[in-house]
């Protein structure tokens, strides 16, 4: 007696690209973080900033009050014009003692005397002009601006808070989002199969990295949410847990 024939479902099985995907939770860093400290003493006067906002190299983040400075400064250029004066009146002491040296009417020692003191007068011009100078640096420095552009950090300190480059640390921090890092914290399984299978084939070279920012966070400001600014860059930065002698960066 012969059985009957058992219907059977068949399959061809065919090698075809699957889409690997890896979900990680990353933390968002400036590539770029610089920090704004004063570098004169006086009462901050004037915050200028919005808190968390963006600024443009150059903007004025705090005024410290410059009436010190712009006194100093005064009190400089008065300086450096007596010394002027007192060149120039060396100078034409000079001028009357040589003739009367090489006609005998004078000293060879009120010559040397005048040289000096024209000399000291040179010496004391420059000694003003330097002074000048680092009076109207510490006049400029009392604006302190932006080094770069980036989005900015809550101040540190609040208005009429007196500022020592010694004692204070520092005012706010300017950070830089183009480009900004994503640091991810990868398994060692996954860190280690991305390259094998990449280098055997199993993996096409094309790798997409899609990321997705919902908020960024500077110290205590959190601008939410990060689509109101414009970053056009974005560079992936992978860490294994447990490899740290270990990473690769990719670029989305």
């Amino acid at each position: 007696m012969q059985a009957d024939a058992v219907e059977v479902t068949t399959y061809v099985v065919e090698p075809q690209s699957v889409p690997v995907d890896f979900s990680y939770i990353g933390v968002v860093e400036s590539s770029h973080q610089v920090q704004i400290r004063s570098r004169v003493e006086g009462t901050l006067e004037k915050i200028a900033y919005i808190e968390g906002a963006l600024v443009k190299k150059g903007d004025l983040l705090f005024q410290i009050d410059p009436r010190r400075f712009e006194d100093a400064v005064k009190e400089a250029e008065a300086s450096l014009e007596m010394d002027k004066a007192a060149l120039t009146q060396a100078e034409q002491a000079i001028g009357r003692i040589k003739p009367l040296y090489e006609e005998k009417a004078a000293s060879k020692k009120d010559l040397d005397d005048a040289m000096a003191d024209l000399l000291r007068a040179r010496a004391t011009v420059n000694s003003s002009k330097a002074k000048l100078d680092i009076a109207q640096l510490d006049l400029g420095d009392a604006s302190i601006i932006s080094p770069i552009s980036g989005i900015t950090s809550a101040s540190n300190y609040q208005e009429g808070t007196l500022i020592n480059p010694d004692a204070n640390g520092e005012l706010t921090t300017v950070s830089v989002l183009d480009p900004i890092w994503v640091i991810l914290n990868i398994s060692e399984s996954d860190f280690l199969y991305i390259p094998s299978n990449l280098g055997s084939g199993c993996i096409n070279n094309k790798l997409c990295i899609n990321y997705s920012l919902v908020a960024l966070t500077t110290s205590s400001t959190v601008v939410n949410p990060l689509s109101a600014f414009n970053i056009p860059s974005c560079r992936i930065r992978s860490i294994p847990s447990s490899l740290t002698a270990y990473s690769s960066i990719f670029e989305a």
